[in-house]
């Protein structure tokens, strides 16, 4: 499994892509489940999780508009490349 979604941290390469493993975590909104609290309730509910990692792509601003800011198009594209050419090969 992949999560993919804007991350606040200011990354190097301008996204992040990591393995993650279950960790129990509450929250109030289900948009702000952490992957690693989706895979501690999979884990909960079947007895089992999948194999599970995060592209975290670095945002410079959140507020609610249409499109993508000069950087978070920027660090999207590199990290797609990067997940094409680099990533799908190692998983």
């Amino acid at each position: 499994v992949i999560f993919v979604d804007a991350d606040t941290a200011r990354h190097e390469r301008g996204f992040e892509f990591r393995r993650v493993k279950p960790i129990s975590a509450h929250s109030y909104t289900s948009h702000q489940i952490a992957p690693e609290t989706v895979l501690d309730l999979t884990q909960t509910l079947y007895g089992k999780f999948p194999e599970c990692y995060v592209l975290g792509i670095s945002g410079e601003s959140f507020d609610l508009r249409l499109g993508l800011t000069a950087t978070g198009e920027k660090n999207l594209n590199s990290a797609l490349e990067n997940f094409r050419t680099r990533e799908l090969k190692r998983i």
